[in-house]
């Protein structure tokens, strides 16, 4: 837990230190699936210092692992962020392949915030891949989930592509209003703008 802490303050250093520690003991103790969280979380920590190839060691053992377990909502997450790290890497073909593989499995599940994730990330990597009529429906589910949640972050990431894919149609006017929209959401979330 303060691995994890750690890591969502953005202190990397201190989060590897104490996820390794983790994982170290729940291997000695045999314990699976405090393995799989640790190496999900190492996986973290390593895309975000920039480490692909060691975040994708890390997300594709905790997806053994879930798979191992038949424990499907731990594979759909390790998909997802395998997808993430494909995306990030500019393999829009394999993070397509990934987020299409997680989002079936949350929609077998009915578990909606996560169905949202998965399609406004494979929104966003359809986008990059020109497929702009399948990114607009992709992101129109992600945005429809998110109202009806109340998700306020997901909300906001959503309209920006919307007016993405709304810009690249030659809709400049339904952009800006977009974009507008969003950025009355971000400041009262102090969200920072999201990137690929």
């Amino acid at each position: 837990a303060a691995g994890i802490l750690s890591w969502s303050h953005g202190d990397l250093g201190d989060a590897a230190v104490l996820l390794g520690r983790s994982l170290t003991m729940s291997e000695d103790e045999g314990d699976v699936r405090r393995v799989a969280i640790a190496s999900a979380f190492l996986g973290h920590v390593a895309r975000d210092a920039g480490d692909y190839d060691t975040a994708v060691r890390h997300h594709a053992r905790a997806r053994d692992i879930h798979e191992s377990a038949s424990n499907e909502r731990g594979a759909a997450w390790a998909q997802f962020d395998l997808g993430l790290l494909a995306w990030r890497r500019d393999n829009l073909d394999e993070a397509a392949d990934w987020l299409e593989s997680s989002l079936r499995l949350f929609r077998s599940m009915d578990y909606e915030w996560a169905v949202a994730w998965s399609a406004w990330a494979l929104a966003s990597v359809e986008t990059g891949r020109g497929n702009t009529r399948a990114a607009a429906a992709l992101a129109a589910d992600a945005l429809d989930t998110y109202d009806r949640l109340d998700d306020r972050r997901g909300l906001a990431q959503s309209l920006e592509l919307v007016a993405e894919i709304a810009s690249g149609r030659g809709l400049g006017e339904t952009a800006g209003r977009l974009l507008g929209a969003a950025s009355v959401i971000r400041p009262a979330l102090a969200v920072p703008g999201t990137t690929s």
